[in-house]
């Protein structure tokens, strides 16, 4: 919490023109590199990104190739993104490819290079998405792809949708991420009741890690 906090006070600083602060890039820098459990991997590796320091992307590549766990590399994938380190596209695309039916990587993976530019990152992933045999990987695919809300992928998630062979919950799944491409709205239909919500006393219906169906759990 603190080096998101520091994050978004550096972050608020550049956006009023004001001088960034060397002492803070440098903490939030050395919190990272030295973070060991995965929620402060992912952590620091967010406020990296919000903080937009591109001299953290040696930092954040190295920490992507490393055996952390699944869900801690997908926020250092994300922060790539953040940070606007063009020069990860080619293993961003690398790690979309290894990682269809890895939802926690594949979902920032693939945002992190929409972040970056990569105009051929949605269609590559709904031409995944179309090929796949798994339904786990068609499941995660259409995930992303409903979360981006890019019309490009359209296409792909109809034919998928129209596939009755693959059963309820999957062309469900695929209803979904129609229906959030389709969405006029920038967020989610759920997320202004993040910005209200208190964080220190939230009730299970807010929201639930263990059973994930809390209102603000859902897509």
């Amino acid at each position: 919490w603190a080096a998101l906090a520091l994050a978004q006070l550096e972050r608020a600083c550049a956006e009023a023109g004001e001088p960034e602060s060397l002492e803070a890039a440098s903490a939030l820098r050395s919190a990272f590199v030295e973070a060991g459990a995965p929620d402060a991997i992912s952590a620091c590796a967010v406020a990296l990104g919000i903080a937009r320091d591109r001299e953290a992307s040696t930092a954040l590549r190295a920490r992507l190739e490393s055996g952390a766990a699944p869900r801690a590399r997908g926020y250092v994938a994300l922060a790539l993104g953040m940070v606007g380190d063009g020069g990860s596209v080619a293993r961003l695309r690398k790690l979309v490819d290894a990682s269809t039916a890895q939802a926690e990587l594949l979902d920032p993976a693939l945002t992190a290079l929409v972040l970056l530019g990569d105009d051929g990152a949605i269609v590559h992933a709904a031409d995944l998405l179309e090929d796949s045999a798994s339904a786990t990987s068609r499941t995660a695919l259409a995930t992303a792809l409903g979360r981006l809300g890019d019309a490009r992928a359209l296409t792909a998630l109809v034919r998928y949708f129209d596939q009755r062979a693959f059963g309820a919950a999957e062309r469900a799944t695929a209803l979904t991420a129609i229906g959030a491409c389709c969405d006029r709205a920038l967020l989610r239909w759920n997320a202004p009741l993040a910005g209200i919500a208190n964080t220190q006393g939230e009730p299970s219906a807010l929201t639930d890690r263990l059973r994930v169906n809390g209102v603000l759990d859902l897509e």
